[in-house]
């Protein structure tokens, strides 16, 4: 039934690929490192997503106004600079929300302004599109990015450290590698597998 209304809707529903069937984390395999890393706890998940949106949906949308006669390294440094000038209130935002959590994922925020939807993907995809399909592109791929990141950060959390948002969950077991870089890897190639199962059966066919 799933595969008969996607099919029905493709066209339509192509449109939000980014946030499963094209996730640029879990199909693209960019922005990893923010997610394998630093979303260790839900709490830094979700500060590394309240910047990550906002910095990458305002800089494509800022850049879609640069001349793309203007050489492209040039460009590519323009993009750069508007994103660190976004990340400015952005960065005094979260040390004023939490403190803790801000430096406890240290060089990771700051590292989102050059992230790879910005500096590779807005070359190669968005801003060869209309400025409104680039905005709906970029706004699926950031919820993409959004619902993986916190997946990961509460899984993480959860089962590394029996907590969730920093309250205790009492579990019968803890997976302490989950807290490592590595168990975020594991973690996002256990997503990955799943949603390349989906876009199969979506496809091809249930049992495909």
């Amino acid at each position: 039934m799933l595969r008969s209304f996607y099919q029905r809707h493709r066209e339509t529903l192509s449109r939000l690929d980014g946030i499963v069937l094209k996730n640029p984390v879990l199909v693209s395999a960019l922005v990893v490192s923010p997610v394998a890393v630093a979303s260790v706890t839900l709490k830094q998940a979700a500060m590394v997503a309240f910047v990550f949106v906002p910095l990458t949906f305002l800089t494509l949308l800022c850049a879609s106004f640069i001349p793309k006669k203007l050489p492209y390294t040039l460009r590519i440094l323009s993009y750069a600079l508007i994103s660190c000038v976004l990340y400015i209130p952005l960065s005094l935002a979260c040390r004023a929300m939490d403190a803790h959590t801000f430096y406890n994922i240290g060089v990771f925020l700051p590292l989102l302004t050059v992230n790879s939807l910005i500096v590779s993907r807005s070359e190669t995809q968005f801003l060869r599109y209309s400025r409104s399909r680039m905005l709906g592109e970029v706004l699926c791929d950031c919820i993409g990015f959004t619902l993986v990141i916190l997946l990961c950060g509460m899984i993480r959390e959860a089962f590394g450290n029996n907590t969730l948002w920093d309250r205790p969950l009492h579990l019968p077991f803890q997976l302490d590698f989950l807290s490592y870089p590595f168990g975020g890897l594991i973690i996002l190639g256990i997503l990955a597998a799943a949603v390349q199962k989906l876009r199969v059966y979506l496809s091809v066919g249930k049992g495909a």
